[in-house]
């Protein structure tokens, strides 16, 4: 008697740290720029587009970007890009960096300080600056020659915070924060120290997270003037950089570390996310580039949150600027991705996640149409491969029933049937309505009447015996996007199955 498996709706995301054979139907084995949705269907993600279609002059790599509101009525984005600070001006990139030194290729930091734009780009590099006017040149933030230039920065309880400073009376392991609603006032004794070098500033729910690569320290207001704050150790490892770190809207804090992505709500050790180890998603990840590339981001909209990485071909590779971005959606509680973003900054502003480009000058506009600026996304996923009798029983595998959104314009995707007792078999699936609209297209007696945007499924044969059976989806044609909701696969129980084998039995 025939009997099914179903696969999907995907709603366990992806995990790389497991076999195929051991994850459930609900749960995909890999994934490469494809998004789920909500109900567990499986899309191609949405392209990237250029925030101007002019490149920044000399098209140097962004090495920062964001929008910056100093008021109610003004907000402008902004870059930093090569050796200047950029404004979006009506739609032309101006330099606005005249008056501060920006050294290319160093990544930067900044803050909203009430109005003012506040920024650092490292330990040892430039001195932080401010920008207080649209339309105005950046400039230097006065901050009483307590140092010279800081690895982070933050802006939380009214005050300007900065860590891992130099300079001055800076140092590695040293936070200063100016004056309450002074941003360019700084007490001589306005600083914390933690164990060592500090990575990141974080504000996470009433309190403010100061990271290093040993520990956690949570700071509190106490309501004195004397001693506005009070510190708390919290854990004993943190954040290994200053823009690897970011919040979701659940009140968790995410940070990258060398062994992959940890969640953290305030109190107690950080949780490590699981389903990236192993040599199929995070030993590919360029160790030696990870603190310095790596940068994370949330994108409020879709409740998702992007991890940037320098993610090689194979286990062990080298990588040294972001290729890829690997997505957490947080209110699901799954991974999914990666997805090629080869963006070295990003920022969340106009309800979308913006990445600035490696060496062409260009920031980008995210979830925007169906292509990556012109190039072809290369969309596909692999199902589980769930044994349905378990891996003794061995089954006839007859069909598959594909169920998918019909799309606009008529062309396939490829199904690619893989077990390890099996041949490969590869089948072209038709995806889109052939059909022509009744107002604008349709001809007597040529066309065929468009249904309404459903649902609509296929069948392909399957081939051959074995106890587990894995699909392949995938389409690399330009602007063809595409939704599988499930497959259905159609098998006969053959039994227990013992193969025999050459050779004196003892």
């Amino acid at each position: 008697m025939n009997q099914v498996i179903q696969y999907g709706p995907w709603t366990g995301g992806v995990d790389y740290s497991r076999p195929a054979v051991d994850l459930p139907p609900e749960t995909l084995t890999s994934m490469s720029d494809t998004e789920i949705l909500d109900s567990g269907a499986v899309t191609d993600r949405a392209g990237y587009d250029e925030h101007i279609s002019t490149a920044i002059t000399g098209t140097p790599s962004v090495t920062g970007c964001g929008k910056h509101r100093f008021s109610a009525s003004a907000s402008r984005v902004f870059a930093f890009a090569g050796t200047s600070f950029w404004e979006d001006h009506s739609g032309t990139w101006t330099d606005r960096g005249s008056a501060v030194t920006v050294t290319a290729d160093k990544y930067w930091v900044t803050a909203n300080a009430a109005g003012t734009l506040i920024g650092c780009n490292g330990n040892g590099v430039n001195a932080p600056i401010k920008w207080t006017a649209a339309a105005g040149n950046a400039a230097a933030l006065d901050v009483d020659s307590r140092f010279t230039s800081a690895g982070t920065c933050v802006f939380w309880d009214n005050r300007a915070w900065f860590g891992n400073t130099a300079g001055g009376t800076g140092a590695e392991d040293k936070t200063f924060y100016s004056d309450s609603v002074d941003i360019e006032t700084w007490g001589v004794n306005n600083f914390f120290l933690t164990d060592g070098p500090v990575t990141a500033l974080m504000p996470l729910k009433t309190t403010l997270a100061i990271h290093n690569a040993d520990g956690i320290w949570s700071v509190y207001p106490t309501g004195s003037s004397d001693t506005p704050y009070s510190r708390q150790h919290q854990s004993t490892f943190g954040a290994i950089s200053a823009r690897s770190i970011t919040n979701d809207l659940l009140g968790n804090q995410l940070f990258i570390r060398e062994d992959g992505v940890y969640e953290w709500n305030g109190s107690g050790e950080p949780q490590k996310l699981r389903g990236l180890d192993g040599d199929r998603f995070w030993n590919r990840v360029d160790l030696d580039n990870l603190a310095g590339a790596c940068h994370a981001v949330t994108d409020a909209k879709k409740n998702f949150c992007l991890f940037f990485l320098p993610l090689a071909t194979a286990a062990g590779g080298s990588q040294a600027t972001v290729s890829n971005a690997i997505v957490w959606d947080f209110r699901n509680r799954r991974w999914m991705g990666p997805w090629t973003f080869a963006f070295g900054s990003s920022a969340y502003f106009n309800n979308l996640v913006h990445g600035g480009g490696y060496s062409d000058g260009d920031v980008y506009k995210t979830n925007t149409g169906t292509n990556d600026n012109g190039s072809v996304i290369d969309a596909s996923f692999r199902t589980a491969s769930t044994a349905p009798g378990g891996i003794a029983q061995k089954n006839r595998w007859i069909l598959a029933r594909h169920e998918f959104e019909k799309q606009d314009t008529s062309y396939e995707v490829r199904v690619q049937a893989v077990s390890t007792e099996t041949i490969a078999k590869t089948d072209l699936v038709s995806v889109g309505d052939p059909s022509d609209a009744l107002v604008t297209a349709f001809t007597i007696g040529v066309s065929s009447i468009r249904s309404a945007a459903i649902a609509d499924s296929t069948t392909t044969t399957l081939l051959g015996y074995s106890n587990a059976m894995q699909l392949r989806y995938d389409n690399s044609q330009a602007d063809e996007p595409f939704t599988i909701r499930k497959t259905v696969l159609v098998y006969q129980p053959v039994g227990i199955e013992e193969k025999p084998e050459m050779g004196i039995v003892v």
